[in-house]
């Protein structure tokens, strides 16, 4: 009986090396970083959430269109021209880029809720234009292109306002163009008579 124990443990020593060759090959750990390898791999990280706010406020920009964008923001410059910045310098570009995003969303929110007020009231002054005299809303207030505007007027002028008629006039026409280009050309005036050649009598040419 002794001697089948000792068979029995004798069985197991060939695992001990085996655990042994496993742990061997546990990578080592990591020597710290040096300072510049730091640098360098914050100055990446903080490029990429730079990056990412930029495709987020342009993605806003797609978003408002084709609201006119006045007094929103969009661009976004490099401060002071072209160079390598700083971590201090990216950390601030990047909160920069933050708040206005912060700023642009609200603003955007705050339009849409102006546009929906400017539609439900396009719906009540076609619906009921007398309790609506005068009201004019463009689509610059519906937030659309083009230069449209629902006018509520008195139909046949100052007959419709005596018989209390009113209508909503939908102007879709844009204004014309000025000719500024042709009211700056001189104007032609009249040279010297010239004596026609063959002919004895002088005419008059315009330049």
């Amino acid at each position: 009986m002794t001697q089948t124990l000792i068979d029995t443990q004798t069985l197991t020593e060939p695992d001990v090396p085996r655990v042994l060759r496993a742990a061997e090959l546990v990578a080592p750990a990591r020597l710290p970083l040096a300072p510049a390898e730091l640098e360098r791999a914050a100055r990446r990280d903080l490029r990429g959430q730079i990056a990412d706010l930029e495709t987020e406020l342009s993605g806003l920009f797609t978003t408002g269109f084709p609201r006119r964008a006045a007094g929103i923001d969009w661009r976004v410059g490099a401060a002071g021209g072209p160079r390598l910045l700083g971590i201090a310098e990216l950390e601030r570009t990047r909160d920069a880029l933050v708040s206005r995003i912060a700023e642009v969303r609200a603003e955007l929110y705050r339009r849409a809720d102006a546009e929906e007020e400017s539609r439900v009231r396009v719906e009540q002054m076609i619906a009921d234009p007398e309790q609506h005299r005068w009201s004019l809303i463009s689509n610059e207030h519906l937030g659309d292109p083009g230069c449209k505007h629902f006018h509520v007027r008195p139909r046949w002028g100052i007959v419709g306002m005596l018989m209390n008629w009113w209508r909503v006039k939908v102007s879709s026409g844009c204004p014309l163009a000025e000719g500024h280009a042709l009211a700056a050309l001189p104007l032609p005036t009249a040279s010297k008579p010239l004596q026609a050649p063959g002919s004895p009598r002088a005419g008059w040419i315009l330049v």
